[in-house]
């Protein structure tokens, strides 16, 4: 068996179900040695970060799509006036709203120079927190 490269310890996964430790190198049979290791792993990083971005970025176009397609049905439905369909949305769609709400009042926030900075350790905030702020916009 082979010495362990450093770097192996930060990629080796554990699970709460066997297998508890998994890397491609126990699949190898062997542990690789540093050199073999680096030279690998920076092909198989430079691949998983392409997909891992590929993924984001399809999941979260999805999600815009989604958002942006139901947004317009909700447009729609103004014209029926249907209170029974806005306490229902109101209702199911509870949680989405007031994060929306939280994330651009942030936003709005940082923007002004008037209003207080919003809280970092606010437990309520923790979601919000990690959505980036737009660059605000300037008035000609």
């Amino acid at each position: 068996m082979k010495p362990v490269p450093p770097v192996f310890f930060l990629e080796v996964r554990r699970s709460r179900s066997t297998p508890f430790w998994s890397h491609k190198a126990f699949y190898s049979g062997d542990i690789l040695t540093a050199n073999d290791y680096t030279e690998e792993s920076e092909i198989i990083d430079a691949e998983e970060e392409a997909q891992g971005q590929k993924t984001f970025d399809e999941s979260i176009s999805k999600h815009i799509t989604l958002l942006r397609e139901f947004a317009d049905g909700l447009e729609f439905q103004k014209q029926f006036q249907d209170q029974r369909f806005l306490d229902a949305f109101s209702r199911e769609g509870s949680g989405l709203i007031q994060l929306a709400k939280r994330c651009l009042e942030r936003e709005r926030q940082v923007a002004s120079s008037r209003s207080q900075n919003p809280r970092t350790w606010d437990t309520r905030s923790s979601a919000e927190m990690l959505y980036k702020t737009r660059p605000s916009r300037t008035h000609s």
